[in-house]
């Protein structure tokens, strides 16, 4: 019977974690063959070389599933099923290569295995297969964005070059630069390739270089069947890539496929395998904080998540999709993955999670530059406006509630930005948005620089502080509204009470109920060399709180005729036309 290869098992490579590729085996270590001495055994019960079974059978048409394996000597497999119908699936010795296959696989549940050698012996070859050829060879593009990460760019298309070389699916590779011009060596002889394309142009944000990306890319005589987008920020192990081609070579239709998103700084930690949209935040993100080492980790991928969207860390959408719906809208950054998700959702295609493709990038709670939340309020209300059957329309408490968590974490230039993203939307769209991308946020970081900035500290130069704890925040309206009203009263006598209490020292900036209306530090990057001081200060809470609390009934009182006008703008800025005109706007106008 033949076999036909669903997912290579893979070692650990690219300086990534070993217990994410393997339970136990110190010899599985990059590519294989890897050395067994006589009663070895090596356990792959893993993220990343575990199989799921239910996101397979939900979302593809394949048959028998078995393990297929190539060994230079006798050894003894034990595959085993995790969750609710746990059980060992197969016990077998193979003298050198052969398959086992499942006959009772699970539909749901966690499938992994251990391979035990009874002399001294190699692998040479592991993977999961079935006995259903592909329905079809996808072929795939590849679109990426960089503003300025020009070293940390460099190792992620280096290694996507050489996946090229290996894997002839992966057709193109478009590379859309708004940042200074490359200089790296690496880069340059990258660009050298046919099937490789460096676009330079202004800074649209990260929305208009995955967009550059997507018109090149369904622009072709004949485009790849799929588009992947990616960040530049982050740490790729591309061998990723020929998972989700390996997955979608048995998947009927039109279907995006996402990526999760592993901590950088904390490698192990899942926080995001996908998010859904939620009424009170907006966006949740699935499987946040979990630890992809531990059982229960892996355990959420038994019954796969259903998911609103995936970020663009690592997203795969079929150029049919990107051809019938158009471009994306043109908001910059912060939320055109989350638009585009909902157009697809509204339209029939739906985004999965697929278990075992994932990149590592920096973690959200270190991501606070003040600029960035204008951006979440105003898309947030973009896409209400544009999606009203999918994503709520916030009510006047809601964005008070909103606002309210950057005042109570000392965060005032950050409130500012969010009442400066409601008066915008209010204003219309010509305002919201400007004359294109850049130039609205040019006028925005001008705006910005007014504000009073936070103090920064050296490392060397902290204060006396005391520990700060961490506990998530009780977003129910009650909490929200004790929370309010306590921290007014303490952050009013706070100046009074700061030459007798030390600020409380967080690593990363906490939510407001951990705060206390306290002056507190925290780290300003991951890296920590630098540090911000977030002081309570009275006159700015009150100050702010005010706007707040007018621009907020200003939106309730808003009539809807004015969203769907907005709708209907943000609809037509979407096309080609529109995004040609940006494209061609000159570099370094700024």
């Amino acid at each position: 019977m033949t076999a036909y290869r669903l997912q290579n098992v893979i070692g650990p490579d690219f300086g990534r974690p070993a217990v994410l590729y393997r339970a136990t085996g110190e010899a599985v270590d990059g590519p294989m063959p890897w050395a067994m001495a006589a009663g070895d055994i090596f356990d792959f019960d893993s993220y990343f070389n575990a199989f799921f079974p239910d996101v397979w059978h939900r979302h593809t048409k394949i048959g028998r599933v078995g393990l297929e394996v190539a060994a230079t000597g006798p050894i003894r497999v034990v595959v085993t099923a995790h969750g609710t119908h746990s059980a060992t699936l197969a016990d077998t010795a193979l003298d050198g290569s052969g398959v086992v296959w499942l006959d009772d696989l699970p539909k749901t549940g966690r499938v992994s295995f251990r391979v035990e050698a009874e002399a001294d012996t190699r692998l040479t070859d592991l993977g999961w297969v079935t006995d259903v050829p592909p329905l079809h060879a996808p072929t795939l593009s590849v679109g990426l964005c960089t503003f300025n990460r020009e070293k940390q760019f460099a190792v992620t298309l280096a290694a996507l070059a050489q996946l090229q070389e290996q894997n002839p699916a992966i057709l193109h590779i478009w590379v859309a630069n708004q940042g200074k011009t490359f200089t790296n060596p690496t880069i340059g002889e990258i660009d050298k390739r046919d099937t490789v394309s460096i676009l330079e142009q202004t800074n649209l944000g990260g929305c208009g270089g995955f967009t550059r990306t997507m018109v090149e890319a369904t622009s072709v005589a004949t485009p790849a069947t799929h588009h992947l987008l990616m960040d530049d920020d982050i740490i790729l192990d591309p061998r990723v890539v020929n998972r989700a081609l390996g997955f979608l070579a048995y998947v009927e239709g039109e279907l995006a496929v996402g990526g999760q998103m592993i901590d950088l700084d904390d490698p192990t930690i899942l926080r995001e395998l996908g998010a859904k949209l939620d009424p009170e935040r907006f966006v949740q993100s699935i499987g946040e904080n979990s630890d992809l080492t531990t059982p229960e980790g892996l355990a959420q991928f038994h019954d796969t998540p259903r998911i609103d969207y995936n970020a663009w860390w690592f997203c795969v959408i079929p150029t049919a999709t990107i051809k019938r719906l158009g471009l994306p809208t043109p908001i910059f950054i912060r939320g055109d993955d989350i638009e585009y998700g909902c157009r697809m959702a509204a339209n029939g295609v739906e985004t999965i999670c697929l278990p075992g493709v994932a990149v590592w990038h920096e973690s959200f709670h270190h991501k606070t530059s003040d600029w960035l939340t204008y951006y979440d309020m105003r898309n947030r209300l973009f896409v209400a406006s544009l999606y009203p059957q999918l994503v709520w329309r916030p009510a006047s408490y809601y964005l008070l509630g909103f606002v309210v968590v950057f005042m109570f974490q000392n965060r005032y230039r950050a409130a500012d930005m969010n009442i400066l993203a409601i008066q915008d939307v209010l204003a219309g769209l010509d305002t919201a948005l400007g004359a294109d991308s850049e130039s609205r946020h040019m006028a925005l970081m001008a705006q910005l620089n007014q504000l009073a900035p936070y103090p920064e500290l050296a490392p060397d130069a902290l204060p006396d502080t005391e520990e700060g704890t961490l506990e998530p925040l009780d977003t129910s309206i009650p909490s929200m509204v004790w929370m309010s009203v306590r921290d007014f009263v303490l952050c009013t006598v706070n100046p009074l009470l700061r030459p007798f209490r030390a600020p409380r020292r967080f690593p990363y900036v906490p939510m407001p109920n951990n705060v206390g209306a306290r002056d507190y530090i925290a780290p300003k990057t991951p890296e920590a060399e630098a540090y911000v001081l977030y002081k309570a200060r009275p006159a700015r809470l009150w100050s702010v709180m005010t706007r707040t609390i007018w621009v907020s009934l200003r939106y309730g009182l808003k009539p809807q005729a004015h969203f769907d006008d907005l709708a209907r703008a943000l609809e037509a800025n979407r096309t080609r036309e529109h995004w040609q005109a940006l494209f061609d706007l000159p570099r370094d106008r700024f």
